[in-house]
């Protein structure tokens, strides 16, 4: 719409409110063109494309089945269950299983929350626990601490474990 039909639309609206310039005051008005700059897009035209987000992602969407490792010369046998496997949506996944040390079996539960995941649990003796990163779908490494008795008589050592 040019200057000159936005003024006489304006005053148009003006007097219809009871205000505004009169018809010859409005003739008085400069009515010089503006320069507008305007960007002009084709909607055809592709639009530019959001970056990407990183997806959510681990070595292992489950870690459920047989896990081996040695302690001091011993075996330790690691067994798990995941029952629903990680998702972007729901990252934190519940585990349970046993952990066999030295003849002891330990029944265990824990979590896992993307590469990183732990179980603990107790006999009637000794209190059990491991934290361990995922390096791989099959190779994990982390620490194994056992408490004997009485709390001050804990040992962490090292444990890397892979899946069978």
């Amino acid at each position: 719409m040019n200057t000159k039909a936005y003024v006489i639309l304006f005053s148009l609206f003006l007097a219809a409110c009871g205000g505004g310039n009169t018809e010859s005051e409005v003739e008085k008005v400069d009515t010089t063109p503006v320069d507008v700059n305007v960007t002009v897009v084709d909607p055809g035209a592709d639009e530019p494309e959001a970056p990407e987000v990183p997806s959510y992602e681990t070595h292992s969407t489950n870690v459920s089945g047989v896990w081996s490792g040695i302690v001091d010369g011993a075996p330790v046998i690691v067994t798990i269950f995941q029952a629903t496997p990680d998702s972007a949506e729901s990252p934190v996944q519940a585990l349970t299983g046993s952990v066999a040390l030295i003849g002891v079996l330990f029944d265990v539960t824990g979590t896992k929350e993307g590469d990183a995941w732990s179980v603990s649990g107790a006999s009637a003796a000794a209190i059990l626990s491991t934290d361990q990163t995922l390096s791989s779908a099959g190779d994990s490494s982390g620490t194994l601490s056992l408490t004997i008795g009485a709390p001050d008589n804990t040992g962490t050592v090292d444990l890397s474990l892979t899946k069978v």
